[in-house]
């Protein structure tokens, strides 16, 4: 079965050229990689054109913003039977692809995730589950992220990404959690397989600006998934926390006030902003 690999990218060049590379040295071989290209300039471009890659590489440049929006682009240009979406940040050991096709196959799965991993093969962007399992409505917290999502193509047509959630729009997070909600819901069938691993940098979690710019956005996600498939308990459990955990900080732990502050922000803005 051929695989699209699909990477959007907007603002990394060198990290993409070593996402392209890790894909090209896949021991598995029938595989295109479809890059979605939002940088306004031509640097990427260039780059690409000067690899000696065996792989086929189609490389679209993009009008639009949004993560998202450019994997269904990604999903639309596929040739694959399957699709793998990778961040442009991200890296593919040598067996990746062939671990995913093989548990994919084994578990007779529409979808199957994987765990990201740092250098040092420490769980990087979640705390993954040690071990593999189904995924059902009731038991599947850690154990997916869209960058380690190895799916069959006609699946994905069925249940693209909710083109308003994830990076590059208001509500920038959670677009998986929307994804993998909706499939359990009809009853296509997902799989958590540790042993598929993807390296993945570990993510700022500082309490700067940076980090406090981003647990907005990405509360704003949280919050409208948690509206829009109705998580009452598991949004207003978060917002209780986090009520609880200001004056905490304003008194004890200033460096962190207003990190808690800017989630306690996103997550009222995520319900009450369309």
């Amino acid at each position: 079965m051929k695989i699209s690999v699909i990477i959007p990218t907007l603002g990394r060049v060198d990290e993409v050229v070593s996402a392209v590379l890790s894909v090209d040295r896949q021991a598995y071989k029938k595989v295109e990689m479809i890059i979605i290209d939002q940088n306004s300039h031509s640097e990427l471009c260039e780059k690409i054109n000067c690899l000696d890659c065996e792989t086929d590489i189609h490389h679209f440049k993009v009008p639009f913003r949004g993560a998202s929006k450019a994997r269904n682009f990604g999903v639309s240009k596929a040739s694959g039977e399957l699709v793998f979406f990778m961040d442009d940040d991200a890296e593919l050991f040598k067996e990746t692809l062939i671990c995913a096709l093989r548990t994919l196959n084994k578990e007779n799965s529409d979808v199957v995730f994987g765990r990201c991993v740092d250098r040092a093969g420490d769980k990087s962007v979640l705390d993954f589950r040690e071990y593999p399992g189904a995924l059902t409505i009731n038991n599947h917290e850690n154990m997916f992220v869209e960058s380690t999502m190895l799916a069959k193509t006609d699946v994905m047509l069925n249940y693209p990404f909710d083109e308003t959630l994830g990076v590059g729009n208001f509500h920038g997070a959670e677009e998986a959690y929307d994804v993998v909600i909706r499939m359990l819901k009809r009853g296509v069938s997902l799989f958590y397989d540790p042993s598929i691993s993807v390296f993945h940098p570990q993510i700022d979690l500082t309490y700067q600006d940076k980090g406090i710019r981003r647990v907005f956005t990405y509360r704003c996600g949280f919050a409208r998934i948690c509206q829009k498939h109705s998580l009452h308990r598991k949004y207003y459990s978060r917002c209780i926390k986090v009520a609880l955990y200001i004056p905490y900080c304003f008194f004890f732990k200033r460096n962190r006030f207003r990190y808690y502050i800017a989630e306690m922000l996103g997550l009222v803005a995520g319900r009450i902003i369309p």
